[in-house]
């Protein structure tokens, strides 16, 4: 059966639904939820899913994620690009969590440096720079590929002229708080239903 690969942070993961949550410190289950959007979308495509999501990624994190990952032809991407204000630094070979440092709002002190060195606009661009450079790498692969944002306006308002990347024209920042997960902090299912039948149409076109 065709595949749907999609990457993305905890959204994409599904973070927080039911079969995706610990109660005991309110952390995200082992393994993505069969509740999340790609597997909802996957079923309406009739494809096998691939959830690559992971909480609390970068836009870095995501476009390494992309490069080393083994695609086939047939494949459909979906990516869902995280806020930008997000960043991974990396201090062994690999992409695993214990070697790398994310940086996040979760990271005060850490954060707080981090935020004195990059404007907001910096940020933005920077964004902007992973998400054309994971275009670039799949159209390579001549996959059939859809990119959506987490926050459409903030990304929109720092891109840059000199890139032209296909973005769906959803917006998840309006979805985000119809309903909330058991964990009281991510979307619920509700929104990963409407976020799969958006992505759906968008596919379908």
């Amino acid at each position: 059966m065709k595949r749907l690969i999609t990457f993305g942070s905890s959204f994409t993961y599904g973070q927080g639904l039911a079969d995706c949550w610990n109660p005991k410190d309110n952390s995200p289950g082992a393994k993505p939820s069969a509740q999340a959007w790609p597997a909802l979308l996957a079923k309406m495509l009739d494809r096998t899913v691939v959830n690559l999501g992971s909480p609390g990624a970068s836009n870095l994190e995501i476009l390494t994620t992309i490069l080393n990952f083994k695609f086939e032809p047939t494949d459909c991407v979906v990516i869902g690009w995280t806020y930008p204000d997000r960043d991974l630094i990396f201090r062994k070979p690999g992409l695993l969590r214990k070697d790398n440092l994310r940086v996040g709002p979760w990271l005060d002190k850490v954060f707080e440096n981090w935020c004195a060195v990059h404007s907001e606009y910096d940020i933005g661009v920077r964004g902007w720079l992973n998400i054309h450079h994971a275009n670039i790498f799949l159209e390579s692969m001549n996959v059939e590929l859809y990119n959506f944002f987490l926050d459409h306006d903030l990304m929109m308002k720092y891109k840059p002229s000199f890139i032209d990347v296909p973005i769906t024209n959803i917006d998840f920042f309006k979805l985000k708080d119809i309903d909330k997960a058991c964990d009281n902090l991510h979307p619920g299912l509700i929104v990963h239903k409407l976020a799969a039948e958006a992505l759906n149409k968008e596919i379908c076109k």
